[in-house]
Order: structure tokens, then sequence, then C-alpha cells
């Protein structure tokens, strides 16, 4: 069980800038037969766990949410990636964390600070017709409704 302990710290240093990683995990079981770690988000607590068998070796990984929903009197949970122990679990379980701590991002309204996006020289309006105003944002172009933006 030492050895997989130590190769679990390995995998671990490989990807994080720190390296006292014993500071940022807490140990919930360490026998002979079982490892189980906890590594912890703002949002979330994840279960990394190794079960030691005389035939094969297990990984595997779940979440919880630290607080409930609010209207809940629950933490929800689930689980990640498992398998035999090796780095190709391990990373499939890291992919899983990355996954689950990714937030949405907000885009910008295509409406927003109009004249400095519309394609064209500053405030040069090019129009499709009579009805339409093309917007350029980065890569993107819009279509819109002149009579939406030009109020």
């Amino acid at each position: 069980m030492d050895k997989l302990k130590v190769q679990l710290v390995e995998w671990f240093l490989e990807f994080t800038r720190f390296s006292r990683i014993e500071d940022f995990i807490q140990i919930i079981k360490d026998t002979d037969e079982v490892f189980i770690i906890k590594l912890y988000t703002k949002e979330n607590s994840y279960q990394i766990n190794i079960h030691h068998h005389k035939d094969r070796d297990y990984l595997g990984a779940g979440l919880s949410a630290r607080k409930p929903i609010a209207g809940e009197d629950w933490t929800r949970g689930r689980d990640c990636s498992d398998g035999k122990f090796c780095k190709e679990t391990f990373d499939s379980i890291i992919r899983d964390i990355v996954s689950a701590e990714l937030v949405k991002v907000i885009k910008p309204s295509e409406f927003c600070n109009r004249t400095d996006f519309i394609e064209g020289d500053k405030g040069d309006r090019k129009y499709k017709n009579d009805r339409h105003l093309k917007i350029k944002i980065g890569e993107r172009t819009f279509i819109a409704d002149k009579d939406l933006i030009l109020k």
C-alpha cells in the first residue's frame, strides 16, 4: 500500500505548484487495504480512494457539495471516474474535478458599447439593409435590429 500512496503523491506533484501536497489534503483512512484522502475547494470536497487487493488495486473518487442548495437540507454529490490504479484513472479523476469546478462565463451582450464594435471606423455604421446593423465583437459578427440598438 505504501508504494501506491507514494505514486499517488507523485502524480499530484506533477501538476501542482505546491511541493507540500500534504498541506492541501486530509487523510480520512489509512490501513493496509484502504487509503482515503479528501481535497477541498470553496464549493466542493473530493474524496479519493485507493483500495489494495491482492489481485488488483482500485482508484476512485467522488465529490460532495460543501453546502446545500437553497431549500434543501442535504448536500448533493456524485461519483467521479474510477478503475484500476493507474495514471490514466488518476488523470480522468483530475479532469472530473476541474470540470466540476468550472463556472459558466457570462458573455457580454452584443449590444454593449455598440459604437466601439460596429464594423468599419468608429461611428461609421454599415447596414445590411435599412432595418439591420452589423456589429463585430472579437471574431464574431452579429446582426441586430437597428431600431433596438439606436434608441
